[in-house]
């Protein structure tokens, strides 16, 4: 990740900064395709809505925090807590707040659902995932400083216990940041599904896409 490159972290690149630049790259990409729908004469060149101003509130926040996760505690661990509260709050989200029916197996006198078990072993996978990676990296640490030259500076308790709770506190925060990004995330995702929801019962064509407007097909 750009984030963890050796020349990024020496510059202490704070995580708002990187959330800026995509946000610039966003608009860009938006005038352009605005500017396209203008040269094709399109009948819709542009068509704003106050959903898009909620949404862009879950999603900036939530790219900052998950470019701080990154620079706390690694891609890899990130890349497990993230998809994983997110995985599993969409599904609680989908279900009891929209109203998602969940798919049943199996005959009509035994259905049963498989959804819930799916999720969770994706969770499991990648936290087992994550952990053998972190493990191998902390076996490897070990026998380098087994092999390195020892001080007694660094050999110090207070040093070692100074450091241990550095490592724990930024471990803490990473997790948070991730989980945080996850919520924000989801809450992101969720107000996109609303708002097509939303706009398409005001022009009265939920039913049926065909009848919609063209800002509202997909």
């Amino acid at each position: 990740a750009v984030v963890k490159a050796p020349a990024v972290k020496a510059a202490g690149v704070h995580p708002a900064v990187f959330q800026a630049y995509k946000s610039v790259i966003v608009i860009l990409m938006g005038a352009t395709c605005v500017l396209a729908n203008w040269i094709r004469g399109s009948e819709i060149i542009f068509a704003f809505t106050w959903w898009g101003v909620v949404d862009a509130a879950f999603w900036v926040p939530a790219g900052t925090c998950s470019i701080l996760s990154v620079s706390l505690i690694g891609v890899a661990m990130k890349g497990a807590i993230y998809p994983g509260i997110s995985t599993i709050v969409s599904f609680l989200i989908g279900v009891f707040v929209i109203g998602q029916d969940i798919k049943l197996h199996g005959p009509e006198d035994g259905q049963f659902v498989l959804a819930p078990w799916c999720i969770l072993a994706i969770v499991v996978g990648m936290t087992c995932s994550v952990l053998a990676q972190h493990g191998f990296k902390q076996e490897k640490d070990q026998g380098a400083a087994e092999v390195a030259p020892k001080t007694k500076d660094l050999e110090s308790a207070g040093l070692e216990q100074s450091l241990s709770m550095a490592t724990v506190q930024r471990l803490l925060s990473g997790v948070l940041a991730a989980s945080l990004a996850a919520l924000l995330s989801t809450a992101h995702k969720t107000t996109q599904h609303s708002a097509k929801h939303f706009l398409r019962m005001q022009a009265r064509c939920a039913e049926d896409e065909d009848l919609c407007p063209a800002h509202l097909r997909e």
